[in-house]
């Protein structure tokens, strides 16, 4: 067993602040990372990554769901200081059926620009002091691998 130790002039008292810009609501879909967390570092520096199926999709759920995902911001917020929600949602997620679900690309769009429209609504009345910034990615197959392009909308 590989044991941990603090050398003996460090002590908790003096650790460095650990804070960060924002918090970042992906998708878990793999095709998005890493280049969705390089763009966020890049936009951000420093950010806490909230990544789970359907991104935004859980702050439109009633009860338990939706209070966890209050309870991430409340949490980076206080933990981190943050000052910047970021939410994005993609194209063709599974979590709202695939782009197969929607008659075309525009509409598709349409739909995650007016979801993530209501989130940040919903957030900006429970945490005016927080700044908001939506994204839509889109994906591309680029010779057999995928490319995730990231816009603010």
């Amino acid at each position: 067993m590989i044991m941990a130790t603090r050398p003996s002039h460090i002590t908790v008292e003096h650790h460095a602040p650990h804070s960060c810009k924002a918090i970042v609501f992906t998708c878990i879909d793999w095709r998005l990372h890493p280049q969705v967390d390089q763009f966020f570092t890049q936009t951000y520096g420093t950010y806490d990554p909230c990544t789970i199926a359907g991104s935004v999709q859980g702050f439109h759920t009633k009860g338990e769901v939706s209070a966890f995902f209050i309870k991430q911001i409340k949490i980076s917020r206080s933990l981190h200081g943050i000052s910047r929600v970021a939410l994005t949602m993609h194209e063709d997620c599974g979590a709202y059926g695939g782009s197969k679900n929607f008659a075309s690309q525009q509409e598709e769009t349409a739909h995650h620009t007016h979801v993530l429209a209501m989130t940040r609504d919903m957030i900006r009345k429970k945490f005016p002091s927080l700044a908001l910034d939506t994204y839509i990615i889109t994906l591309s197959d680029e010779n057999g691998i995928w490319m995730p392009h990231v816009m603010k909308v």
